[in-house]
């Protein structure tokens, strides 16, 4: 607590200073000045609690002062001490809230009491800001709590306090409708995407709480006394102007909108609404919205599909233009039927995943494929239907695509090729290696290998190896020394040998070409 005695009396100034008892009042800092300029100038830095002050001063008078100071400091406390206490300067203290008018000649016991009650009502003063503070700190806090009560339809006696609090409406007629948001990247930046989406809802006079129920998803309960608000067309139209707006800003996104309500009880209902038309995202896509329909809309599920032996069987052919056409064929199928729930069209892209894994165990003769558990995830982990269609057609390429490399080549010197792909950046990698991998001799590999492809096995690992190095060198981050390494070349020099030998150009000045 900081405290400013002014009075252009010196004997009062330092009577005070010297004789109230400070530190058992409260007061920490102490500071005087002997004129009404001073003490603007010490205020305007130093920022006093409470200042104790006299009226009649020679260059202002202290009701001047202390208006000015309480233009510059509303929280401080002013306590008057005069020896003239006509009407006009009790008046004019009471306008200015002061705490007390000490008249003169005064005891320090009176002065004391003057000074406790300001100190009172500073710490009264600060407590009150410190609550105020704290609620709005609190505020998101309260309104999650309360959203979450009401769309699981938990209503307690406190969270009707909070609703209070909070001044949401707890009455039979106001309307309600819960809309679900979901990004399809992780909210980074809360403020702004609220900052974005609820003023669309404001214009419309609708007030809203809201809370993120995960990263990629909010949560708002709409609500207006007026019915009117929830026109169908007109809440479609701007949850779509919302929705537009984002994608352009780089946030795809999805509504799913629930029925619209009357009464706070009725609220679960309309959150139960709003995730069952969340599950059209998975056919929908982002950027775009579901909206709750009474009559109707509700997929089918029948669970009649194409059937699948065209693409498992163009998939153990590793035709992969063949395994593109017949799944587009599904996915179409899919997209303009509905014809079977999500879990089911999960499982068939599952089963599908899962051919192509099998396919690519097969090719390859090496355990490089996913398990059944893997698999799954990732079909569980896709929110939408055009999400599992490229990851299937992403993992057909990327798996059996490889396959045409392969022609005219054995299983033994395929396989060895892979593992040449695949271990290049290791220094120890050579004949006598690769063999033990076959369970050939060196002397059997090399021939076998050099019938097959025209290549020694030596002369194919350095084009693989120079083949990387190309591609490294094209990161300026990377110095010459570490691409070497990464290429299983320990002596830089003799990288940098190998490479001109192959390329005809040193590895720096073939960076400077790709710069």
């Amino acid at each position: 607590m900081k405290l400013m005695v002014v009075d252009d009396e010196t004997a009062t100034r330092n009577g005070i200073l010297k004789y109230v008892h400070w530190t058992e009042l409260g007061i920490e800092q102490i500071k005087a000045a002997g004129s009404a300029l001073e003490a603007l100038r010490i205020s305007s830095v130093w920022e006093p609690d409470i200042v104790i002050s006299d009226i009649r001063m020679p260059d202002m008078d202290g009701v001047t002062l202390c208006r000015k100071l309480k233009e510059m400091l509303p929280a401080c406390c002013l306590i008057f001490i005069s020896g003239y206490a006509d009407k006009e300067n009790l008046i004019a203290a009471i306008s200015l809230s002061a705490v007390s008018f000490v008249e003169k000649p005064f005891s320090i016991e009176e002065l004391e009491a003057a000074i406790q009650k300001a100190v009172d009502h500073c710490f009264a003063s600060h407590e009150t800001a410190y609550l105020k503070s704290s609620l709005r700190c609190n505020m998101p806090v309260i309104e999650e709590y309360v959203v979450k009560g009401l769309v699981k339809e938990e209503i307690t006696d406190e969270l009707l306090d909070n609703c209070r609090f909070l001044e949401f409406p707890l009455d039979q007629k106001t309307c309600f409708q819960v809309l679900l948001f979901e990004a399809k990247e992780a909210i980074k930046v809360r403020a702004e995407f609220l900052g974005t989406i609820l003023p669309y809802f404001e214009e419309r006079q609708e007030r809203t709480l809201k809370y993120f129920r995960s990263e990629r998803e909010l949560v708002i309960i709409l609500f207006s006394p007026e019915k009117g608000c929830f026109i169908k067309e007109s809440i479609q139209n701007t949850i779509m102007e919302v929705i537009e707006r984002l994608n352009r800003e780089g946030i795809p996104l999805f509504c799913a909108a629930g029925s619209v309500v009357r009464g706070y009880e009725q609220i679960a209902a309309s959150f139960g609404k709003a995730e069952q038309m969340q599950e059209e995202l998975f056919f929908t896509g982002y950027g775009s919205a579901s909206f709750y329909r009474k009559n109707g809309g509700e997929r089918t599920t029948s669970g009649q599909l194409m059937k699948l032996s065209e693409i498992e069987e163009a998939i153990r052919r590793y035709d992969v233009p063949g395994i593109c056409k017949w799944e587009e064929r599904l996915y179409r199928t899919i997209r303009r039927g509905s014809v079977c729930s999500v879990s089911e069209i999960r499982k068939v892209y599952f089963q599908l995943l899962y051919a192509v894994e099998c396919a690519a165990l097969k090719l390859l003769h090496q355990e490089v494929v996913r398990t059944g558990d893997e698999i799954w995830c990732t079909a569980c982990a896709a929110r939408t239907l055009e999400e599992l269609h490229s990851c299937f057609l992403d993992a057909a390429e990327k798996k059996l695509a490889p396959s045409h490399e392969r022609e005219g080549l054995s299983d033994t010197v395929f396989q060895v090729i892979c593992q040449i792909k695949k271990d290049y950046s290791r220094e120890d990698l050579d004949i006598t290696t690769l063999a033990d991998s076959v369970y050939l001799t060196p002397t059997y590999l090399s021939n076998l290998f050099k019938k097959e492809t025209g290549f020694t096995i030596g002369q194919y690992i350095t084009l693989v190896r120079i083949k990387a190095a190309k591609e490294l060198l094209g990161d300026k981050s990377l110095k010459l020394y570490q691409v070497a390494e990464q290429c299983g070349y320990s002596d830089q020099n003799y990288f940098a040998k190998i490479f001109k030998r192959q390329e005809g150009i040193n590895p720096s000045d073939f960076r400077k070409t790709r710069m």
